[in-house]
């Protein structure tokens, strides 16, 4: 019903962005040769939004709204804060979108990092799981919580030079689960598992 309710709302806006909506979460791609001309669409795009949902008796909480400019390095200009009705759109460097972090540098390095750092505390997991569980659970355990996890948007940050950070992970971990030694290779423990090999 609520996907009803907003149907309209990128409509507003299409000419100028493009809108991206998911559920209750809305985006809005602007894409301008020059700064002053991207100001002049962001405001613009606001200044419908905000109108949009005074319409339709509904409140745009700017506070959790933010800006980010895409950028090929970090020696760039920063996009102006646009202020609508006395609260700021805060420009950032890195959010999260449908659990992904993107970075205005498209570098991926904080989705990596965090992706490492949850992997790195489960490998604990692991060390103790092994002694108590069966390989098939413990398999079934890993599919779940690591592999699930590893694949989701792989196809965006999957390419990022910072991604073989996770690769030395996940075979410290597949490494665990197998009991092998550290010098081992992983190609075959990748095997089987049920992963293919790399």
């Amino acid at each position: 019903m609520f996907l009803f309710y907003i149907n309209d709302l990128p409509q507003l806006v299409e000419d100028i962005a493009l809108p991206v909506l998911y559920a209750d979460d809305t985006s809005f791609l602007i894409s301008n040769d020059t700064l002053e001309g991207m100001n002049q669409d962001v405001k613009q795009v606001l200044d419908k939004t905000h109108k949009w949902f005074r319409t339709n008796v509904m409140l745009l909480n700017c506070e959790k709204s933010l800006g980010m400019r895409f950028v090929s390095n970090n020696n760039h200009r920063d996009l102006a804060i646009t202020r609508l009705r006395d609260y700021n759109i805060h420009q950032t460097d890195a959010m999260k979108l449908l659990g992904v972090t993107i970075e205005s540098t498209l570098t991926w390095r904080k989705h990596i990092d965090y992706i490492n750092s949850k992997l790195n505390s489960l490998g604990y997991m692991f060390c103790s799981l092994r002694n108590v569980l069966s390989l098939e659970t413990i398999k079934q355990i890993y599919f779940a919580y690591i592999y699930s996890g590893l694949n989701y948007g792989i196809i965006f940050w999957g390419n990022s030079p910072h991604s073989r950070a996770i690769l030395i992970t996940q075979k410290r971990i597949i490494r665990i689960i197998m009991k092998a030694n550290t010098r081992i290779s992983c190609r075959m423990l990748f095997r089987k598992i049920g992963i293919l090999s790399f």
